[in-house]
């Protein structure tokens, strides 16, 4: 049983952009990407200093979905024991038969 399916839901899109921006990055830096403008008009090369601030994004899209994803967590988390949990004694009492188990 998922208790935790927005969270689940929210990982599994996340991932999938990181996939997608990862695989842009490898093709950019191993295959010595250009930028061209529409029609091919202007033609750039990428130069090193914009490859690295390519994978540094990566780094801080990598923060973003963590932090995303277990505020999703926490919230679905507080919701679920407050629905199923009366008071602190309660909760304690059934974390200590889930660490029993």
């Amino acid at each position: 049983m998922n208790r935790v399916p927005l969270t689940e839901a929210l990982l599994n899109e996340r991932s999938a952009e990181v996939k997608t921006y990862l695989d842009f990055v490898k093709v950019a830096v191993e295959r010595r990407a250009v930028l061209t403008a529409r029609e091919g008009v202007v033609v750039l090369p990428l130069s090193t200093e914009l490859t690295h601030t390519l994978k540094a994004n990566l780094v801080l899209l990598l923060y973003s979905v963590t932090e995303a994803t277990l505020i999703q967590l926490l919230d679905e988390m507080h919701d679920v024991i407050g629905n199923n949990c009366s008071s602190a004694d309660a909760l304690n009492a059934e974390l200590l038969r889930v660490v029993l188990k």
